[in-house]
């Protein structure tokens, strides 16, 4: 009986299939009659496009224009510049900070002892300079202080500086305060004036009894964009890659003499906003 059934189903598929190539054959003579100019129909059918299928299928059909991911040129990927921050006191980034960038050729010198990086920068009067000294790591100014005082020399650094392509991102700020010199002057011998009793300005006036209580200077720091445009352009040093300096964390500042290379103010930027003296 089982042998019965499967031939009955094989006969039932053949008769099946023969209907449907009757069909098939029946269609393409009726499609014949009714659209006698229809000789390469297929073929312009395929021509008949929308633009989005003309612009974009029909590259993918050849296949000698395609060529796989593995095998296509590299392309950098599309990196949008992030808005530059702050990070004041070394801890919060702070966004409304405005900045100066420089491709110039600048003195610079990397101070492997102090693992920081040191910058000449110049000013507006030409009597004095900007030395700036970054720390590599981004909390590690107050331990470049400890590194400077303990076993850094001041005088090592500018002996160091070279002429070098580099790529200057720095914060403008501008520090305000005061300075009190009393201490200073006593320790240099400087002590009649400050007693009472033993300060004489004569010379200057017939009043007795003037002495000096305390001696301040008001000090104003301010960094702006500047640079002098008539400086030597260097064309030799911008043949080679720039160094990055990015200030954009705490680093020392040190208003130098130009003429003496002495340092008549040192300090720290902990925040580009806080114009207090630190």
């Amino acid at each position: 009986m089982a042998r019965v059934e499967n031939s009955n189903s094989n006969r039932n598929t053949e008769e099946q299939q023969e209907q449907f190539l009757i069909r098939i054959k029946n269609y393409q003579s009726a499609f014949a009659v009714n659209f006698p100019n229809t000789e390469g129909f297929n073929r312009n059918f395929r021509r008949v496009r929308s633009v989005p299928d003309y612009v974009f299928a029909r590259y993918y059909e050849h296949n000698s224009h395609y060529i796989p991911p593995h095998k296509r040129p590299y392309r950098p990927y599309y990196r949008p510049e992030e808005p530059l921050t702050f990070a004041a006191y070394g801890k919060y980034q702070e966004p409304g900070v405005n900045f100066m960038k420089y491709d110039t050729v600048l003195p610079f010198y990397f101070v492997p002892n102090l693992n920081a990086l040191a910058l000449s920068f110049p000013l507006d009067n030409t009597k004095y300079y900007l030395l700036l000294l970054l720390p590599v790591d981004f909390n590690g100014v107050d331990q470049l202080i400890c590194d400077l005082r303990l076993h850094g020399n001041l005088r090592f650094i500018l002996e160091n500086l070279r002429l070098t392509h580099v790529i200057a991102t720095i914060p403008s700020f501008t520090l305000k305060g005061y300075v009190t010199l009393t201490p200073t002057l006593q320790q240099l011998g400087i002590r009649r004036i400050f007693e009472p009793r033993q300060a004489d300005f004569s010379p200057m006036t017939n009043v007795t009894d003037i002495y000096v209580t305390n001696i301040e200077q008001a000090v104003t720091v301010t960094i702006r964009n500047y640079l002098d445009p008539s400086a030597e352009n260097y064309k030799n040093l911008r043949r080679y890659p720039p160094v990055q300096f990015r200030a954009d964390h705490p680093f020392l500042y040190f208003v130098m003499d130009t003429e003496l290379n002495v340092a008549l103010m040192v300090g720290k930027v902990v925040n580009p906003l806080n114009s207090r003296i630190r």
